[in-house]
């Protein structure tokens, strides 16, 4: 069975876009949502990043091309935003990712933002 016919990747893919739609959604609203619908905002945006660091890491240890070509775009994108190729180390960057919305959640919390 290739790595997209699983039905465990199939689902997490799907719930992964459906996350991904409720926060694109979001994102204009955020300057004038009340300050419990931000920190909603930071636990799906947290929610996401740790869902597409799990997918990445089943990418990675699949041997199906399809998913190797997958693996490789996501570092392409990393890349074309600016990412250095010489160090790129994915894992890295979805924890970075995780901290920068955890910060901006607590902050959110203190009144800060």
């Amino acid at each position: 069975m290739s790595f997209f016919e699983s039905e465990i990747v199939r689902n997490e893919a799907s719930q992964i876009s459906d996350l991904q739609k409720e926060i694109i959604n979001m994102i204009p609203k955020i300057p004038i949502l009340p300050r419990e619908e931000r920190i909603e905002y930071f636990d799906k945006m947290i929610n996401l990043i740790e869902r597409q660091k799990i997918f990445y890491n089943r990418l990675s240890l699949s041997d199906d091309p399809n998913a190797r070509e997958l693996k490789n775009q996501f570092k392409q994108a990393a890349i074309m935003l600016g990412m250095n190729a010489q160090h790129l180390n994915m894992n890295e960057i979805y924890d970075d990712f995780i901290q920068s919305m955890s910060e901006l959640r607590q902050q959110t919390l203190d009144g800060i933002i």
